[in-house]
């Protein structure tokens, strides 16, 4: 098999993350309300590492203050999210998951062990197990790269 470019290696990661952003379609998830991919997964984000600010998610998911705070309203707006104020700060904001936030991400676990579980299903017809599971292991310490990378070049 032919070695990949890096321009190449680069255009494959940026057409996979066009083709999952384009699929961010509202969709219920069992709860009988429609969420998109992006709030379900910021969701899930806030229940995993709970008590986070608005600057710290900005940092950690590469996006601008503004777009965190639209979005958390958004997830707060629909009941998912609450915030907390910080100690010490008058300020400073933390997000913790609602009681229905806990239940949309116990849903949406379902779902996407469901349907993702098919894609992973034909991906498997054409690759090893062992690759699949590599490629995913080399994704996690990408975005673990990357975030650090991110996380350097922030200024102070």
């Amino acid at each position: 098999m032919e070695q990949l470019s890096i321009a190449e290696k680069a255009d494959i990661l940026h057409q996979t993350a066009q083709l999952y952003l384009s699929s961010n379609l509202p969709t219920d998830y069992g709860t009988g309300r429609l969420y998109t991919a992006t709030e379900v997964h910021a969701l899930k984000y806030i229940i995993e590492h709970d008590g986070k600010t608005a600057a710290e998610l900005s940092l950690d998911w590469g996006i601008s203050r503004a777009a965190v705070s639209q979005l958390m309203k958004k997830l707060g707006d629909k009941g998912l999210v609450q915030r907390r104020p910080y100690p010490g700060s008058r300020r400073k904001m933390l997000y913790l998951p609602t009681e229905a936030g806990l239940a949309l991400n116990r849903c949406h676990t379902q779902y996407d062990t469901r349907v993702f579980g098919e894609t992973l299903a034909l991906l498997a017809e054409r690759c090893p197990q062992a690759d699949i599971e590599c490629c995913f292991r080399v994704l996690e310490q990408y975005l673990q790269v990357r975030r650090q990378k991110h996380y350097n070049s922030t200024p102070e």
